[in-house]
């Protein structure tokens, strides 16, 4: 795999991409945890050019993937369907191979409007044929994943 700089590290650290750290505690501070998905982290302001985004904290960009290594239990229709509660008032901005079911109250937010501001959301997969610009590897299954056993170039769904 080759290995590229991720947004901390064009910022002047050195991690690597694929190091995934989750946030936050009482004191906001950053522990390294080992997922079995990747992703890259961006902290601190983004662009001090970029006015509108200088009120943003921190930022978080994931893949995440999911595996079924069950022998014979497919994952069928309607598919897979996965939900969180948020700790503070995070919001996904954007999001591809996958989409929200409710956008929840974005109207505090002017100009850019986030994917979802939903404090419990809920993602689903997206249908096959979905535009190759909201696509990425192992998406758009209409959440059905196949065995580990029966079909392993199947077994994925990332978003």
């Amino acid at each position: 795999m080759e290995e590229r700089p991720s947004p901390e590290a064009s910022a002047g650290n050195s991690r690597a991409e694929d190091d995934f750290r989750s946030c936050c505690g009482d004191e906001e501070e950053w522990e390294d945890t080992e997922e079995s998905f990747t992703a890259g982290v961006a902290k601190g302001e983004l662009d001090e050019a970029s006015e509108s985004f200088e009120k943003l904290k921190w930022l978080l960009k994931a893949v995440v993937t999911m595996f079924n290594y069950q022998q014979f239990r497919h994952i069928g229709a309607p598919g897979w369907q996965l939900g969180w509660k948020w700790a503070k008032k995070e919001v996904i901005w954007s999001m591809v191979g996958a989409q929200t079911t409710e956008q929840g109250d974005c109207s505090k937010f002017k100009g850019n409007t986030p994917h979802c501001c939903k404090k419990d959301p809920t993602i689903v997969d997206l249908l096959p044929g979905t535009t190759y610009n909201m696509q990425i590897v192992n998406c758009c299954k209409a959440g059905v994943i196949n065995t580990f056993n029966q079909d392993p170039a199947n077994v994925a769904s990332s978003f």
